[in-house]
C-alpha cells in the first residue's frame, strides 16, 4: 500500500505522479469525467482511483470552485511555437496586456504544448481568474477547465465540448465581399488557392470554413471557381488560362504568388488579380498594395476581454455560444478587371 508522511492535503500531483500519468487527467477521473470506452482506460482510471483511495485523497471543494481565492491574474493559453509579439494574433497579446492593466489585471502568457503537467502546473498555482484561449484546444485544458470552473473565451478557435463563448471569424461573409468585388470586375473564373504544406495552422477550422465559403459564394455569382491545394510556387503553371483570379487563404500566400508574378513578367491587378486575407501589415508593404480581407482580430481581443472579465467580476462562467465578428475587404491594387 502507498503511505505518504502526513500533511495538510494530498494533491492532484502526488497521485498523478504515483500513477504515472497527467494532473489534468487525474482531475478528470476523480471528477466522473472519464467515460472509460476502452479497457485500457477502464483499468488506467481504476488505478487513479486507487491510489487517490490509498494516498488518503479527499476532494477540495474549494480549489473546485476557485472564485472565492483566484488572483487578479489572467491567462493568455496559446499552442504556437512562435512568439505572440509578431503575427496576426500580436494585437490580442497587445490589446490584452494594455485592456487587463487598466481593469487592474495582470495578464500571464502560458504555452499550451509540451508536458500538460507543466502548464497545467502554471495555471493552477497561478489561481487565474480566467482563460484567454488561442490556438487549437487539447483537451487537457478543456478538462482543466471544466474541473476548476475557470472562466473562458476562445478567440477565433471552435470546440465542440468547451462549454464557453467562442468567438470566431465572419469567414462566409468576407468570402462574400472577395468573391463579389471580383465579379464585379468581370471574372467568372476563380481559384482558391488553399495549400497547406508547412503551415502551422494545420487543423485549424478556418482551413475548412474559407474554401467551402468560397464555393458557396462562387454558386451566388454564378462563377466558376476551383479549389487548389497545391503550392503557391507553381500555382502559375496549373493555372487554367481562363482564370484571371486568384483568392488565396493568407496573405503569406497571396505575396509569394505576387513575387512568383514578377519572377515571370506577370502584372498584378492587370494580367492577374489577388486578393489575400487577414490583411496583415505585409499587405501593404508588397508591390503592388494587395487587396486583401480584414480581419476584426483587435475588436475580437477587446470582445474577449469584456466577456470574460464580465464572468470573472459577477462570479458566474460566461454564457457559451458562438459569436461572429465582420471581416471586411480593403480593396487595393492588387485587383482588377479582366483583361481583354
Amino acid at each position: 500500500m502507498l503511505r505518504v508522511a502526513k500533511k495538510t492535503r494530498v494533491t492532484l500531483a502526488e497521485i498523478a505522479h504515483a500513477a504515472g500519468v497527467s494532473v489534468p487527467t487525474v482531475a478528470r477521473i476523480l471528477a466522473g469525467g472519464n467515460k472509460e470506452t476502452w479497457p485500457s482506460a477502464a483499468k488506467r482510471a481504476e488505478k487513479v482511483r486507487t491510489i487517490a483511495r490509498e494516498l488518503g485523497y479527499r476532494p477540495d471543494h474549494s480549489a473546485r470552485s476557485l472564485a472565492s481565492r483566484r488572483s487578479d491574474c489572467v491567462a493568455l493559453a496559446f499552442g504556437a511555437e512562435e512568439p505572440l509579439v509578431a503575427g496576426l494574433y500580436a494585437p490580442v497579446f497587445q490589446h490584452a496586456i494594455a485592456e487587463l492593466a487598466q481593469r487592474g489585471y495582470d495578464l500571464l502568457p502560458v504555452r499550451i504544448i509540451g508536458s500538460e503537467d507543466q502548464w497545467s502546473r502554471k495555471l493552477i498555482d497561478n489561481r487565474v481568474a480566467g482563460i484567454l484561449v488561442m490556438q487549437p484546444v487539447p483537451e487537457a485544458l478543456a478538462d482543466l477547465v471544466e474541473h476548476y470552473d475557470i472562466p473562458s473565451v476562445l478567440i477565433n478557435i471552435h470546440h465542440e465540448r468547451l462549454s464557453a463563448p467562442q468567438l470566431l471569424f465572419d469567414d462566409a461573409a468576407g468570402m462574400d465581399q472577395a468573391v463579389g468585388h471580383l465579379h464585379e470586375f468581370g471574372h467568372r473564373h476563380l481559384v482558391y488557392l488553399n495549400s497547406v504544406s508547412d503551415d502551422p495552422d494545420q487543423g485549424h477550422y478556418h482551413l475548412a470554413a474559407r474554401r467551402d465559403a468560397f464555393m458557396a459564394s462562387c454558386q451566388r455569382f454564378g462563377i466558376t471557381g476551383v479549389v487548389d491545394s497545391g503550392t503557391v510556387g507553381d500555382l502559375l503553371e496549373r493555372l487554367d488560362p481562363q482564370v484571371k483570379g486568384v483568392i488565396c487563404r493568407t496573405d503569406d500566400q497571396a505575396v509569394n504568388l505576387i513575387h512568383s508574378c514578377h519572377q515571370r513578367g506577370i502584372g498584378v491587378g492587370t494580367d492577374l488579380s489577388i486578393i489575400g486575407f487577414n490583411d496583415e501589415a505585409m499587405a501593404q508593404q508588397v508591390y503592388p498594395r494587395l487587396t486583401s480581407v480584414r480581419v476584426p482580430i483587435r475588436q475580437m481581443a477587446h470582445r474577449a476581454i469584456d466577456l470574460l472579465l464580465t464572468a470573472v467580476e459577477s462570479d458566474t462562467l460566461p454564457k457559451a455560444g458562438v459569436e461572429y465578428l465582420p471581416e471586411t475587404l480593403q480593396a487595393r491594387a492588387s485587383t482588377g478587371p479582366v483583361p481583354s
